[in-house]
This record gives structure tokens, sequence and C-alpha cells, in this order.
């Protein structure tokens, strides 16, 4: 038997692996502890040691089309710290009683992540809620909970957390749907000694659809108490703040990570901003606080960042191989192949309100009016002041935009490098076309 701590199965994981995916056709890779689990029912020569291996297991990451039984199994991992089953499709109910079973075997669990979690309990989508099981009632030491696109959490799961994970210090709830934010400001204030992390990216209220739905002032004096606050995500929240996001930020002193994009953000919190001594990221991207950087309104403070903005902070190159070829559609930018990244916000689509416009020329409309947006993220790579723009790409489109042949997904962001691949046209469904040509377009940073 292999050494405590040590990896038992490393290499017949590979050796039986091989055969066992072939044998069942699988069309996918296969997680370690997910062969773990298969190979314990397959193989009695290795049947110790993986029962070994799981038992001291710290992590485990399950995909989203891993097996109920490879879910069930966690059980076995007696000294977890971290759960993720980012993704899983099972029933609300399989899954809750899953981490009950966890729970229940393991006390020391510090990070859950349930990110995009896609239920398909057959009798509704309010059938149940995953926090109606015990589970966190036995995770007290639970310090990290991400539930993002978890659309089926309701205010009695936020006040569930609330009372029972007393040392919770990073919350996401990104893309959660709250009858009013009532119950989250609850958490934050009870919270505001321990809070480190809160995104609270896409939050959505159903309460009084008919006027814009902001969150309740409860929720921003509470986040104003929280002194030890290092990172705040805010991405697509149209109202939230407005005026009192002055006032908030005087208390806020540790922040480190504020994102603020698409939010009421206007010039005038400008100044409490630039006066964060622990800033290190800033996103203002589609803000009117954004318009005022790229304007200048911050050149005495941040120099560096203003000259960046302005020259141009990347390109987008595209490559046309059969330019001379008058029977071949382009389906790229008319002009210029390159194009320079400059100022904000930057939108690409086949819409005439677009920076760039693509696909105008043909009437099949994959191209969305506002296919994918850039923007950047102000970075601070030494105390001070900012001096880099990191690129990010927004998908905005229904059919998809994909880096280095990778979807990103809407509404999804995605940190983008130099000479990555950003598409919105998937090869293989223009297959032994002729008539069209598909434009490769590459990212290209600009040199500092």
């Amino acid at each position: 038997m292999s050494p405590r701590g040590a990896d038992p199965f490393a290499r017949p994981c590979s050796d039986l692996v091989a055969p066992l995916l072939a044998e069942h056709d699988w069309r996918r890779r296969c997680g370690e502890w997910e062969a773990a689990c298969l190979l314990v029912q397959l193989s009695r020569r290795w049947r110790a040691c993986i029962l070994e291996w799981r038992a001291l297991a710290s992590c485990v990451r399950l995909d989203g089309r891993a097996p109920a039984a490879a879910l069930r199994a966690v059980r076995a991992a007696t000294r977890l710290r971290e759960l993720d089953v980012t993704g899983c499709s099972l029933s609300c109910h399989l899954l809750g009683c899953a981490l009950a079973e966890a729970a229940r075997a393991t006390t020391h669990l510090a990070t859950l992540r349930l990110r995009a979690c896609r239920f398909h309990d057959g009798s509704g989508p309010r059938s149940s809620s995953l926090f109606d099981f015990d589970w966190s009632a036995h995770w007290p030491n639970l310090t990290s909970l991400d539930v993002a696109g978890h659309l089926q959490l309701t205010d009695c799961d936020v006040m569930t957390l609330t009372v029972r994970l007393p040392c919770l210090t990073a919350l996401d709830v990104t893309g959660g749907a709250l009858t009013s934010h009532a119950p989250l400001a609850l958490l934050v204030e009870h919270r505001r000694s321990t809070l480190r992390a809160l995104c609270i990216n896409d939050l959505k209220t159903t309460d009084k659809p008919s006027v814009p739905r902001v969150p309740s002032p409860g929720l921003v004096g509470a986040l104003s108490t929280c002194a030890d606050l290092r990172e705040l995500h805010a991405r697509g929240v149209p109202g939230l703040f407005g005026t009192p996001l002055g006032r908030m930020l005087e208390g806020l002193a540790h922040l480190v990570v504020l994102d603020l994009h698409g939010t009421l953000a206007s010039a005038e919190h400008l100044a409490p901003i630039m006066d964060l001594p622990a800033l290190r990221r800033l996103c203002v991207a589609d803000t009117f606080l954004e318009t005022a950087i790229v304007a200048g309104a911050a050149a005495h403070r941040w120099p560096k960042v203003t000259e960046v903005l302005e020259r141009g902070w990347g390109r987008l190159a595209f490559r046309r191989l059969l330019a001379g070829d008058p029977n071949v559609k382009w389906l790229g930018p008319d002009g210029e192949l390159t194009r320079v990244v400059s100022g904000g916000l930057f939108s690409v689509g086949r819409s005439r309100g677009c920076q760039l416009q693509i696909g105008q020329n043909w009437a099949n409309p994959y191209v969305s009016g506002t296919h994918f947006i850039l923007f950047g993220w102000l970075v601070w790579s030494a105390a001070g002041q900012p001096d880099a723009v990191e690129p990010w790409v927004r998908d905005m489109s229904q059919n998809g935009t994909y880096v280095n042949g990778k979807l990103v997904g809407a509404p999804n962001c995605l940190r983008i490098h130099d000479q990555d691949r950003v598409e919105v046209f998937v090869e293989q469904y223009y297959a032994g076309r002729t008539d069209v040509e598909l434009p490769t377009c590459v990212w290209q940073a600009t040199a500092p």
C-alpha cells in the first residue's frame, strides 16, 4: 500500500481509465475523483489504495456530467476541505441528500461551490430547495460559499445562511433572484466583522416589477459597516448604490477589488474611489464614471492609466486570405483589418451603433446587434496608481462568442490575453462553404 498522503493510484489510474472510457464509449475526460469511484467497483487489486486515497482527499471537484454515485461517495472523504460541484445536473433532492450525508461525515469543509447547478426535478422549479436539507447546519466552519446562477435562491435560504454559517467570509450569489434585498442586507450586517468578499453580480429582485429593481438602503448601509471587506463585485445591477456610494466607500478602507460594471456610478464618485488606499483592481465599464476617466477627469491622480486609455489598450486584428476573389463574400469589417481599442467599453456587432461593425452585409442574422463587448479593468501593478488596463470580453449574443474555440456564453465575461482568438462564427457550421470567408480575429496586447 502506498504511503499515507501520497496519490496511490497515480499510475494505475491512467492505465485502467483508458480501457474503461473505451468500454463505455464516453466522449469526455474523466476527473480523478470520478475515476476513483469507478475503479473501486472495477478493480479489486487497487480497491484498498483507492479507498485510502478517498478518505485522505481534502479537495473534490466534479464536473457537470459526473454520475450521482461519484457525488454520494463524497461522504467517504472525512478530511474534506473543499467541494466543487460546479455545473452539476442532478435533481435538487439528490444533491441535497448527498450534501447532507457528506456534512454528517465531515465537519471540516471550508469551501463549497454550487455554481450554475442545473436541477431537473419533475414537479416544478420550486418543488424543493437545496437549503431545505440540513447540510449547512453541519458545516459551521464553512468560510466560502458560491451559489452563483442558483435561480432558486429564496429569501428564506439567505436567512438560513445567516443563522447557520457564522464563519462565512466569502459569498457569491451572482444571478440570484430574491424577493427583496432585505435578507441579504441582514446577512451582511450579521457578518460585517468576518465578511471579506461579496459578489452580487446581476442580482435581481422580484418585488414591485413595475418599478426599477434597486437594492434597499439597508443593503448599502450594511455594506458600509464591513470595515474588513476586501472584494465587492456588483456588475449588472443598474440602480446599485447611486448617491450613497460615496458614503459607503468611506467605511471600506481595506477594499482591494471593486467592480461597478453597469451600475449608476457617476463622476461625483470618482473622488472617494481615488481615496481608497488599498484599491488594486477597479472596473467601471459602462458607467458615467468610466466616461469621466476617459475624458481625463482622473489624469491628475492616475496619469499612466489615462495615457493608456487614450493611446489604446489593445488591437483587434482580422485576417483575410481570399481578398482577391470577387465570388467570396467577406463577413468581417470593411476597411482596415486592424482596429485599435481605446477609451472605455468597445462594442462589436452588426449594429451601426457598434464601434466595430461586422456581419452587416450578410442576410444570415448569426451576428447579433451587439455580439460582444470589450472592456478593461484598471490594474495596479504596484502601490500608488493604476498603470495598466486588463482586457476582458463579455458575450452579449444568443449565438455565442468564442475565445480560442471555447464558448463564453451570455452574459458571462472572460479574461483575454495576447494572441487569443475571439470569434463569433463557429467554423463547423459553415464547413464546405466556398462563397463566404469567416473572419479570424486575434487580440493583440499593446506594449506598455
